[in-house]
């Protein structure tokens, strides 16, 4: 593949390089660029191939690599070494008889890529990966022909996204709601204090926590030190059996508990799958028990709790938050579904450079999550390369569905200002308790300001969609409890 801004000379060229060779220094290299003409060139054609590539055909006439030869074979006669001859002062003629092939290759390497960057500038091709020259015509006495592919942002033909109609299902923020986090905020307030003796409903036990699968691998995602289980809560961060076993207990005892639990397998066909009632290995700890004082739901909490005058005030900002919550999850449920929607009635090919980075950014993700489970790819339930290929299919949708929202946004003329950019920082710098100018020298130092207008962006461009789309809400369904991932059974370990 030939890169762009970093031309690589052709092999002939190798064999004449001295060690002594130096590249030239900056300062000469930025006087020859102010030097460049530009090439001239003729596009000979113009072709659109599957994958989002546009290829084009240029010819160069062969009296611009004659006048680029000159300066290379002057370059090579005061680098080269040639016998009978001290170094740089070899007649040109002589030069060019031994060297002037190898001198017209690198002429030629020159030209292309310089040809290339002026086709980029002037026909403003959108170019999503680096260009590549699968085919050069340099024969001696003819024009310089050669064929340069571009990967290239698709056109993208959107429908009336008036016609898109997006179900969502509504979710009203209700007093239940509100009592429930401000309890949640009160539970977060409490005071443990230290208690001799058992712990009962109610209580707060810090334990230390393994967890090993039917297999006898480790859970480490469910494992930890100094886990602090309040009794009492309606979702602790262990199973209802391993809380009832707790109640009981004193600080210094340990047990072990075999819980019951439904994971998805393999079944027999390619796509089948059946459920497997499992046990797992709670393996619990108890450091510390300590009882649990909730603080009085009054004024006095709610000024402890934040600058809030009164107990009204601090539920009235928590419905505020509630249902700006609510509005965004709505907002995120009619982007996704428009953009089903959308996936399904636009026909383009996803550049394959985009797709090879997704999938990369997500091959990386799912390794560092399997990772921290002590686990490899060859433990998923799927063979690799089905694995691999899975990923793929979900990189080239991701990507699809970026590049609808990017055909939107132009559609609809979205910029981002100044000022937006601006807003955006100092509602960073309020979220983070710090000054809107130290927020903006972080960003401008990690050179993350880019980053953060391709985010407004993009929030722009949803916000758009889902005020374009038409939205039928729905009362929302009662949960259902997730389901295990679907896993392939492993060896199990060898014991030491």
């Amino acid at each position: 593949m030939w890169a762009r801004r970093k031309p690589v000379r052709p092999l002939e060229r190798i064999p004449i390089v001295t060690e002594t060779q130096t590249p030239p220094a900056p300062e000469s290299v930025a006087e020859d660029e102010k030097a460049k003409e530009p090439i001239p060139h003729t596009v000979k054609g113009e072709t659109k191939k599957p994958g989002s590539i546009l290829a084009l055909e240029v010819e160069i006439p062969e009296e611009v690599v004659t006048g680029r030869l000159e300066k290379v074979l002057d370059e090579l006669r005061r680098e080269a070494t040639i016998p009978g001859f001290r170094k740089g002062r070899a007649p040109i003629e002589l030069v060019r008889r031994r060297l002037g092939k190898a001198a017209r290759g690198d002429a030629v390497g020159r030209v292309i890529p310089e040809c290339v960057e002026q086709i980029i500038e002037e026909r403003k091709i959108a170019s999503v990966g680096e260009p590549r020259v699968p085919e050069v015509k340099s024969d001696e006495g003819s024009p310089i022909s050669f064929t340069v592919e571009f990967e290239v942002r698709p056109e993208v033909k959107l429908p009336d996204l008036k016609s898109i109609e997006v179900g969502v299902e509504e979710m009203p923020v209700t007093d239940a709601l509100v009592d429930e986090q401000l309890e949640a905020i009160r539970r977060a307030n409490s005071v443990l204090t230290p208690k001799e003796g058992k712990a009962k409903k109610g209580d707060a036990v810090i334990v230390d926590i393994n967890v090993t699968d039917h297999e006898g691998n480790e859970v480490k995602q469910l494992a930890g030190k100094d886990v602090v289980i309040h009794t009492g809560e309606e979702d602790p961060p262990a199973p209802s059996e391993v809380i009832q076993e707790i109640a009981g207990k004193s600080a210094g005892e340990n047990f072990h508990l075999a819980v019951p639990r439904t994971i998805r397998t393999a079944g027999e066909g390619e796509n089948e799958e059946k459920e497997e009632k499992v046990e797992w290995t709670w393996r619990v700890a108890l450091k510390e028990v300590k009882s649990v004082t909730l603080p009085d739901l009054d004024d006095e909490f709610a000024k402890d709790v934040g600058a809030f005058d009164s107990l009204k005030d601090l539920q009235a900002k928590i419905r505020t938050d509630l249902e700006e919550q609510e509005s965004r999850r709505v907002q995120i449920s009619a982007v996704n579904g428009a953009i089903e929607q959308l996936l399904a009635k636009t026909s383009f090919d996803a550049p394959a450079t985009l797709v090879a980075q997704a999938q990369m950014q997500s091959l990386a993700r799912d390794s560092e999550y399997l990772k921290s489970m002590g686990m490899t790819f060859k433990d998923l339930g799927q063979e690799q390369q089905d694995y691999w290929e899975s990923s793929r299919r979900s990189a080239e949708q991701r990507v699809r569905a970026d590049l609808i929202l990017h055909a939107i946004g132009e559609q609809a003329k979205i910029e981002v200002t100044d000022a937006d950019v601006e807003a955006e920082i100092e509602r960073m710098a309020e979220q983070a308790g710090r000054k809107a100018l130290a927020i903006r020298a972080q960003l401008e130092a990690q050179k993350r300001l880019d980053a953060l207008r391709e985010q407004i962006a993009q929030d722009k461009i949803r916000e758009h969609l889902a005020g374009a789309v038409k939205l039928t809400k729905a009362k929302a369904k009662p949960a259902k409890a997730a389901a295990e991932p679907k896993r392939k059974p492993a060896k199990k370990k060898k014991s030491d």
